[in-house]
């Protein structure tokens, strides 16, 4: 199964990181020539070719899991700015479904 997942990872990580790459360069070299609203899906298919190049990255990562060949780094990350990459990743799909996504920021309870 191992060499199988890693074909399959291959071959899909390689032609979306070329279209990710492409979409950066329109992005970066067009935003004056084409229209604020094509801007924004060229932005968002430049988001979500990322998540696809991540979600293969971590089929890769489960199948070293597997194999016991994973060294884990934990660091402290900011779950405010996690959450808003969420929403904003989110924000056409919950659109598409009229749903409205909110962060709402709550004090943590003290112990006493």
């Amino acid at each position: 199964m191992g060499k199988f997942v890693a074909t399959v990872s291959h071959e899909l990580r390689t032609p979306l990181t070329s279209i990710r790459g492409a979409l950066v360069l329109v992005e970066q070299m067009l935003p004056k020539l084409i229209p604020e609203k094509a801007l924004r899906v060229v932005q968002m298919a430049q988001k979500n070719t990322a998540r696809l190049i991540l979600l293969v990255n971590d089929i890769l990562d489960f199948e070293k899991l597997h194999a016991n060949k994973v060294n884990f780094k934990f660091t402290i990350v900011d779950l405010n700015e996690e959450i808003a990459k969420a929403i904003e990743l989110n924000a056409t799909y919950a659109l598409d479904r009229q749903v409205r996504l909110k962060a709402v920021s709550r004090q943590p309870k003290r112990c006493r």
